[in-house]
Order: structure tokens, then sequence, then C-alpha cells
């Protein structure tokens, strides 16, 4: 795009190309992540003396970054999201449906849970590894961010009596078949000890929205964002509602979700009436 222009010799429309060619096979959202690292590069020519005018390059009106529009979620409410457990009673991943809308856990996060991380009698699990693929192996890896790690606790008696049982079975198969697959002490896997793919969780996922009758334009990890919002919407405190979503900062869980929160502002707007009156 600009591999072949003198550093010296950028200009505005140089970055207005970038832009566009990323465009052409980026979203929005990732074509501005594109021109951050391509702007802070420039950053570090210019603290280097090898280029100046950063600062106008990239506030020129031509080589500003794409808008990006807020993307439509499609979450659960209460109500749906009693409608969706019901349907998923029928599925072999019912529980870690369960779990991820319980505690707000990303995919990663769920298949990487390990029984070691879940503590039955307190009620808590411990979210401390992501399982990927890395470099062709399955890996635990470190999660998303230093802020996803957290100990999270629930009070479902459901899903507590669902996990016991889930590790007694394991615990006989374990015992009783002769090929186990399983390294890492996973919470959720095959009947032989194996992983569960990410693909296969998709189209369960999907076919459980079918049943269910719920819009299918939901997607799996759209079970953690519900997570989130049922706390928001119930009045739950905006910092707890930044821990369970383990967020850096608490201006993204507030971001994210306060417009769910209507009750609040109103009670922030009669605040301030009182105070101006």
């Amino acid at each position: 795009m600009v591999g072949d222009v003198q550093l010296a010799a950028l200009r505005p429309e140089h970055l207005a190309r970038v832009k566009s060619e990323c465009l052409k096979t980026l979203a929005p959202s990732t074509t501005v992540l594109v021109r951050q690292v391509f702007v802070a590069a420039l950053r570090w020519a210019e603290d280097a003396g090898l280029v100046t005018n950063v600062l106008a390059l990239t506030r020129n009106r031509i080589s500003r970054p794409p808008r990006v529009e807020r993307r439509t979620y499609v979450w659960l409410n209460r109500e749906t999201a009693g409608v969706f457990l019901a349907a998923a009673a029928d599925s072999p991943y019912g529980l870690m449906y369960r779990v991820m809308l319980t505690l707000g856990l990303r995919v990663g996060e769920l298949l990487g849970l390990r029984w070691v991380d879940i503590n039955l009698d307190r009620q808590e699990l411990t979210v401390s590894h992501s399982l990927q693929f890395v470099n062709g192996k399955l890996t635990l890896c470190e999660p998303k961010t230093t802020g996803s790690r957290a100990t999270l606790p629930w009070t479902d008696a459901t899903l507590t009596k669902a996990l016991i049982e889930l590790k007694a079975k394991q615990t006989f198969d374990r015992i009783n078949r002769p090929l186990w697959l399983d390294e890492f002490g996973l919470a959720f896997i095959d009947e032989f000890g194996g992983y569960i793919p990410h693909t296969k969780l998709h189209i369960d996922f999907k076919q459980t929205l079918r049943r269910a009758g719920l819009n299918p334009a939901m997607r799996l990890h759209d079970l953690r964002h519900s997570c989130i919002s049922l706390l928001v919407a119930g009045g739950t405190h905006a910092k707890v509602c930044q821990m369970y979503a383990r967020h850096a900062k608490i201006a993204t869980t507030m971001g994210t979700y306060s417009h769910l929160a209507p009750e609040e502002l109103q009670k922030a707007a009669a605040v301030l009436t009182l105070a101006l009156s």
C-alpha cells in the first residue's frame, strides 16, 4: 500500500490509501486497529528523527480513522434466559451454557476450566486459564488480560448439583475406559476425555436457539454479555459488574452495558433535580 513511499515523503493521502485498502477486506473496527499500529510506528520514527509532522499527517481530514458503527447486540433478558436454559436441557452442552450465563466466562475460559479451579463446597470457581491451540498443540494459556483472573461465586443449587454429578461421572469413566485423553483435568470434555471443539459448541448453540424460538443472530459469546447485562439491569453495583466482566477498566463495562440501567439514570436525574431546586 505505502511500502514504496519514503518516510520523508509521507502525506495524508498515503494514510487515506491504507485506510481504503484495509476497508476492502477488513471490518472498520479492524481497520482502526491497523491504523493505530501504523500511527504508533510513525510516532516512534518521529522520536528517532526519521519523520516529522506526524500529528499533521494523522489529523488531516482525509486520513482520519473510519467510523465504527456501534454493534447491535442480541442478549438474553430474565424471561428469554429461562426459555433458553429450558431448551438447553436437551443439549449435551447445556451445563456449559449455564456456567457461561451464570458467571460470564469467555468460551476459551470455559473450555479451559479445570476441576482444581472449581470449589464445589464454597460454590465458586477461579478463572485462571484459557484453552487454545498454539502452534497446532492444545495449550492452557494465560487469560485474555491480567484482570481476567478472578474467583467468582455462584448460588445456583441446580448448577452445583449438575457439576457434582458431572465430576462423579467423569471419575467413573476415567477408571473404566481403556482410553482416556484428558491431560489437563478439564471439567468439560467428551466421553473419551477429549477436548470439545469450538465448532461443536457453536453448532449446538444455534440448534438450541432454534428449539427455544430465540433470535438466531445471537452468538455463543453473547451468553457472557447476557450475564453482565442481567447484573446491570438488576441494579448491581457497577464495580461488581466490572468484577464479573473482568474488564481492566470500569469505563469498558459501563460503556457497553450502561444503556441497560434506565432506572439508575432516572435516580441520578432525580438527585440532580433535588440538588438544583
